[in-house]
């Protein structure tokens, strides 16, 4: 089927919000290992706990702050737009924060710092996102999601290798992050106007639009819960593992300190089945104009990939395993943002939805590390973590099946 080209002002659109969807990636798939490695200093039988009361404080602020972000936002009119103020301002601020955790000496301030992080940085995705819904037509929508998807999934892989490589720089590792993060959102801003849209004054920001922020009535919109809960289960199951991914070589493969050796061959597994799928499945979904199957066959590969590690606790298993799942998760990125933008209740508050919506990639990072923790001091093992994975992300697929709006 036929489908518009991008061109005119779609053009630095997709490329800048794929430049900071990949900024912002790199910095979390980084700190997913500087954390990991800053954990250890307080002790090997300690490192599980900080590293979970470290991603824990971070994402209880996530929560809090993504749907305010962006209710907010659509409330916002000036000469940059509605997004690009608080995209520019969360990112800048974000980033002296990661200056300061380059230098930080204590576990208190290092929670400080990255729960203020936090703090500033949740004013950045919900909005980028937002962004898709206020200017990209339907037909272009997974094109667009697996640029982003795509920009996304190579900035985590090379954030954590990035990360592998500095591993004895620690300082310099977050002060080249902080550049990175604030570069892009430069370059969103100067490249990417939006229309500042002076002629429609919005209602005022009042407690019932802040308490509608955290809430959609399933009921009443069942597509929006239903692509909440796919998007919630899939997230969860994925960030057990990887959450624990260095963890899980050390002692689960049991590499020792030689680990965090292996992490640049286990990102380039990753990243490879990733970049198969998301180069290939947005503009497929847009070419079909079909999303949903994309998405479920996406959790029924990542379900599928965890059985090896669970067979063979080896290093060879690890890499098939993160091939696999790259595979799958490729997919999910390259259409999920397609298949919850068509599910919005509202494209005038679409900044609050998107907001919504991101508290189910949110919320799964602060459950993720407290059950992952959980599960480790139980069984005294990481097996059960792919376990759960697996059962999370075939839950996935079948919570997307039921997103009926959506084809």
């Amino acid at each position: 089927m036929s489908r518009p080209k991008v061109d005119g002002p779609l053009r630095p659109l997709i490329w800048t919000l794929g430049l900071n969807g990949f900024a912002q990636a790199l910095v979390l798939g980084a700190a997913s290992i500087l954390l990991g490695l800053e954990a250890m200093g307080f002790g090997e039988e300690d490192k599980v706990g900080v590293l979970a009361l470290l991603t824990t404080s971070g994402a209880v602020v996530s929560m809090v702050v993504q749907p305010f972000a962006g209710a907010l936002s659509d409330r916002t009119r000036s000469r940059f737009g509605r997004r690009v103020p608080w995209i520019l301002g969360g990112s800048v601020l974000s980033g002296l924060c990661l200056f300061g955790m380059g230098g930080a000496t204590g576990l208190g301030q290092l929670v400080v710092l990255w729960m203020l992080f936090h703090l500033a940085f949740n004013f950045v995705p919900g909005l980028l996102h937002a962004m898709v819904p206020d200017r990209v037509p339907q037909p272009l929508l997974g094109t667009f999601a697996a640029v982003y998807g795509a920009a996304s999934l190579a900035g985590g892989i090379l954030g954590a290798v990035f990360a592998s490589f500095l591993a004895d720089y620690v300082f310099l590792a977050w002060t080249v992050l902080a550049g990175v993060l604030v570069l892009a959102a430069v370059l969103l801003t100067v490249f990417n106007r939006e229309d500042p849209g002076l002629d429609d004054e919005p209602e005022p920001l009042t407690w019932k639009h802040f308490r509608s922020a955290y809430w959609v009535s399933p009921t009443r919109h069942p597509d929006f819960a239903w692509a909440f809960a796919g998007r919630f289960l899939m997230n969860l199951g994925y960030a057990m593992t990887t959450t624990y991914m260095l963890y899980i070589l050390q002692d689960y493969v049991g590499l020792g300190e030689s680990a965090v050796g292996a992490v640049p061959l286990v990102g380039a597994a990753t990243l490879l089945g990733m970049t198969v799928t998301t180069v290939l499945s947005g503009p497929l979904s847009d070419r079909v104009g079909r999303r949903r199957v994309f998405v479920a066959v996406a959790g029924a590969i990542v379900a599928a990939s965890t059985v090896v590690p669970l067979l063979s606790p080896t290093l060879p298993a690890i890499i098939v395993f993160v091939f696999c799942s790259g595979l799958g998760f490729g997919i999910y990125q390259a259409v999920d943002l397609a298949v919850v933008t068509e599910a919005l209740p509202s494209r005038e508050d679409s900044g609050a939805g998107m907001g919504l919506l991101n508290l189910a990639v949110a919320v799964p990072a602060t459950i993720a590390p407290l059950a992952g923790s959980a599960v480790v001091h139980a069984f005294d093992t990481y097996a059960p973590i792919f376990l759960l994975t697996l059962v999370l992300s075939a839950l996935s697929s079948l919570a997307v099946s039921r997103v009926k709006g959506v084809r």
